[in-house]
């Protein structure tokens, strides 16, 4: 507030509805960068990050609704078109939060290898997940193999594939997005 007091920004566009529409990007790409550092904006995000870790899922729809409310209640009182844009402003900056930020998005990755101790052994490394290992036969290759499969973060994706190509780099990797998750699962806690 202080700084809006001292410092005065001009309006990027002539138009209002281009204003909201750019800074609601803005703000919610802004929001994603810090919470990826673990960190917040000091809104409401700071209730959702707690509420989101206790439940182990993203509730940015109900950080929408609640600010709808707020807003709805300020437009009652203060008029229509301000709650109005600052509803559109809303809208945008937790859908982009939404699609950007994936911190409790898992993946399965599954790993086909002749080598399973190895990869398995990379794996407990760096990584604090269970894996399971499955003996398979390849139709085409007519030749056993192993199947070794891992529920990880989506935001360990990249590092699991790249240490698992360090010790097996003729695997075969891929992944796919889990809905939904029961059981244990380590997820690094927010510092």
């Amino acid at each position: 507030s202080l700084f809006l007091e001292v410092l005065h920004f001009p309006p990027l566009f002539d138009e209002m509805i281009l204003n909201v529409i750019f800074g609601g990007f803005l703000y919610g790409f802004v929001s994603v960068i810090a919470l990826k550092a673990d960190g917040s904006t000091g809104g409401t995000d700071f209730i959702a990050m707690y509420v989101s870790e206790r439940f182990h899922r993203g509730i940015w729809e109900y950080v929408f609704a609640f600010n709808v409310l707020i807003l709805l209640i300020f437009g009652s009182m203060f008029g229509w078109a301000a709650a109005g844009y600052s509803i559109l402003f809303q809208l945008i900056s937790t859908q982009t939060i939404s699609r950007y930020y994936h911190r409790y998005s898992q993946i399965l990755v599954e790993i086909t290898t002749k080598d399973p101790e190895q990869v398995a052994k990379q794996f407990k490394t760096y990584f604090r997940h269970g894996m399971t290992v499955i003996p398979a036969y390849g139709a085409y290759s007519q030749s056993n193999f192993f199947l070794c499969k891992s529920i990880v973060s989506s935001y360990e994706e990249r590092e699991v594939i790249e240490r698992i190509r360090e010790v097996d780099p003729e695997c075969i990797t891929y992944t796919h997005k889990v809905d939904h998750f029961y059981g244990r699962f380590y997820r690094r806690p927010i510092e």
